[in-house]
């Protein structure tokens, strides 16, 4: 099995990559409260939209790969959505 070949070729590091691949959208603590900043800080500059947000995340910020620029963008997004939403009156 692929799993026991990589364990004893002391491969960890790619197990537990492949591993994290499974595990759903659990976003680092950093990721979580600089995003939450910039909803914020900034209310009007976003929404619903990952696009939107990603081009919104790269000017506010000094972020310096994609990758944490699209975390950082998705967690807004899916911020937003959910303060939308309690906002919303039932």
């Amino acid at each position: 099995m692929l799993v026991d070949v990589l364990l004893e070729s002391g491969e960890n590091y790619i197990f537990l990559l492949l591993f994290a691949a499974h595990m759903g959208s659990i976003r680092p603590a950093n990721i979580k409260a600089v995003a939450r900043e910039l909803v914020e800080k900034y209310p009007d500059k976003f929404n619903g939209d990952f696009e939107n947000n990603k081009i919104w995340v790269s000017k506010l910020t000094d972020v310096q790969t994609k990758r944490l620029r699209n975390m950082l963008a998705g967690y807004v997004t899916r911020y937003w959505r959910v303060k939308k939403r309690r906002e919303e009156p039932s």
